[in-house]
């Protein structure tokens, strides 16, 4: 069976016959080392935990009120699971399809984990929703906007491959998610607000999930390091770890957490928006005055 060893922007498919062949895998990897059989058997029982772990997450929500409480999660990993049962016989019987299914798949899991950041944001402020409306609004557009930006940056090199602009897309909306992530996380430590062990649980692992990702990106663009190998091999193990923390903490419907009254962030927010709508009318009406004739 192939092994696959992840590149900056792309996998590549070692076979014994075949050599290197650019395709794609994401938990399958393996390194030039002489313990080379070894290497590929233990990446092959990290990706096989992998899919047992995500088959295990998806028929336990479908026994438990969590599926509708977290729709985006829940769809990631289907299309997680699929991608990882398909890629095999896709690259065996479609070898010249397969870089395309891969990037492709990867635009949509892009996306998607994208708003799964969303969907956490909504649940751990849904007792605030002047907060919760405004980080809405705030995620989307910040997505409008990183998309907007790599969309034009591939316009204008058209020489560039479809899965780089991918690759560059996906990177770029991790370093983000990183940021919002440790955002969200001040957020309850400050005004101690209470989250329930099915939120707990999914933005701990999410946060391991992000956080590998992104470090690991940034060793490869960095290889001066000397970290990248090392997070290559271990990036795999700590997704599995992720899907873990997942299925104990998702594996039954915990009750909710009532919010305490007052509550100290909803009045910050209130407070903030109206000085902002202050500011406003304020450098409104000095522009209509400058304006005047």
């Amino acid at each position: 069976m192939p092994c696959r060893v992840r590149q900056p922007y792309s996998w590549v498919l070692i076979t014994p016959n075949k050599g290197k062949v650019p395709g794609t895998f994401p938990f399958f990897l393996c390194y030039h080392l002489r313990n080379y059989r070894v290497r590929c058997v233990l990446n092959q029982v990290v990706w096989c935990l992998c899919i047992l772990l995500e088959a295990v997450l998806l028929v336990r929500a479908t026994r438990t009120n969590l599926l509708k409480k977290f729709p985006l999660f829940y769809t990631y990993i289907a299309w997680v699971l699929a991608k990882d049962l398909l890629s095999i016989p896709v690259y065996a019987h479609y070898p010249s399809f397969y870089a395309s299914f891969y990037w492709a798949t990867e635009l949509l899991l892009a996306a998607i984990s994208y708003g799964v950041l969303m969907e956490i944001y909504d649940q751990s402020l849904k007792n605030y929703p002047g907060v919760a409306r405004f980080f809405r609004i705030f995620l989307l557009t910040a997505f409008l906007v990183i998309a907007a930006k790599v969309c034009i940056g591939s316009l204008s090199s058209l020489h560039l491959a479809f899965g780089r602009t991918v690759a560059e897309l996906e990177r770029n909306l991790r370093e983000v998610q990183a940021v919002l992530l440790s955002c969200l996380l001040i957020l309850f430590v400050c005004y101690k607000i209470p989250v329930g062990r099915n939120l707990r649980g999914l933005v701990l692992g999410y946060s391991l999930f992000i956080g590998a990702d992104v470090v690991t990106v940034t060793f490869i663009a960095h290889p001066a390091a000397g970290f990248a190998p090392f997070m290559r091999q271990i990036q795999p193990l700590l997704y599995a770890i992720s899907l873990v923390i997942w299925s104990v903490a998702l594996w039954a419907s915990s009750p909710e957490v009532a919010a305490e009254a007052p509550s100290g962030i909803e009045r910050d927010y209130e407070h903030l928006a109206q000085e902002t709508k202050m500011v406003l009318l304020r450098a409104r009406t000095h522009l209509a005055r400058a304006t005047r004739p």
